[in-house]
């Protein structure tokens, strides 16, 4: 290929082997070989980089994580951007979300300064905007509705549940999910949305909710940082679950298709941000998701690792390796 590490050995579920490639056109790699192994466990991964067993890992993307790695001086932990958007989808086809006002209130249940302080202030941060913050497009002045259990009661009752309701919500075993998503449950059923979660092991989840069997579906992601992707796939009705167009749009939303597509092809910049900006403003008026918190990227490194440059942003989620990178011996 034409990076600084090629192919050399795979064993499947296990590891994938690199090797520096010596004609890369910047310079051979300082760095022979990577071995990247694959171990899902978090716990199994800490225990292997402790030991010396690895150099590097992905860490939990929590505060506690990150302190009790850094406390030693015996790593040096990465937090960096792109953020990964938790938003919780709220399925306007599935009674009792077909109602706008159920939908509002979720919104006014949602406490955003409880979940950041839960996961950390280090490694997350609230955002209002369907688009996540630092992408080009990102709405920073979207106006959206503000904490209120009180106002997510009396809304119930307009709709015509005064004792509350109870849904059903499939959710990932996943700790990165699945903990925000306990803590929304509490937040809920503090206004009288009873939320029974039906846990799941990830890839079944992932199954699930675009078999468009949940009521609500807390997801995160990060895509490439452009509007247009995030709005594309979260909230065009081209990409409603369970259509034959299916990507992620989990809420049925259709409110923002025209500003969608208009602003694929608007070659005014401004315009072009007007109708993103107007997208991601419909889409919370109409209550499709209630955006929560982004969660930036977590790695451990040993000390002897030198990256060659500063991270401060990844596309691929992870430390990159080049040419420069060196490990001490």
């Amino acid at each position: 290929g034409t990076g600084p590490f090629a192919f050399d050995e795979l064993a499947e579920g296990q590891f994938v082997r690199l090797v520096a490639n010596p004609d890369y056109f910047r310079g051979a790699p300082e760095i022979d070989a990577i071995t990247i192994r694959y171990i899902s466990s978090a716990s199994a991964r800490d225990l292997a980089f402790q030991t010396g067993e690895l150099d590097m890992i992905a860490g939990t993307r929590e505060d506690r994580w990150v302190t009790n790695m850094t406390e030693t001086g015996e790593a040096v932990v990465d937090v960096f951007e792109p953020g990964e958007l938790r938003t919780l989808h709220i399925n306007a086809a599935m009674p009792p979300f077909d109602d706008i006002r159920v939908r509002q209130a979720v919104a006014h249940a949602v406490n955003r300064e409880e979940l950041v302080a839960f996961m950390g202030a280090s490694v997350a941060r609230a955002n209002e905007a369907p688009v996540p913050d630092g992408y080009l497009g990102h709405n920073a002045d979207v106006s959206f509705l503000a904490y209120d259990p009180e106002r997510a009661r009396e809304l119930l009752a307009e709709a015509g549940y005064p004792d509350g309701i109870t849904v059903p919500v499939a959710i990932t075993e996943r700790a990165s999910l699945f903990a925000p998503m306990q803590v929304l449950q509490a937040q809920l059923a503090a206004a009288g949305i009873n939320v029974e979660l039906e846990v799941m092991e990830h890839s079944a989840w992932h199954a699930a909710i675009r078999d468009d069997v949940s009521s609500m579906v807390l997801y995160g992601a990060a895509r490439f940082p452009v509007a247009d992707t995030y709005l594309t796939q979260f909230y065009h009705s081209d990409s409603i679950v369970n259509t034959p167009t299916a990507v992620t749009n989990f809420s049925h939303c259709d409110v923002a298709d025209d500003q969608i597509v208009q602003a694929r092809s608007e070659a005014d910049m401004d315009m072009q941000m007007a109708l993103w900006a107007d997208a991601q403003q419909a889409i919370v008026d109409e209550v499709c998701s209630i955006p929560l918190f982004e969660l930036l990227q977590v790695f451990a490194r040993s000390p002897d690792v030198d990256l060659g440059y500063e991270l401060e942003g990844s596309l691929s989620l992870g430390p990159v390796i080049t040419e420069q990178s060196t490990l001490a011996e």
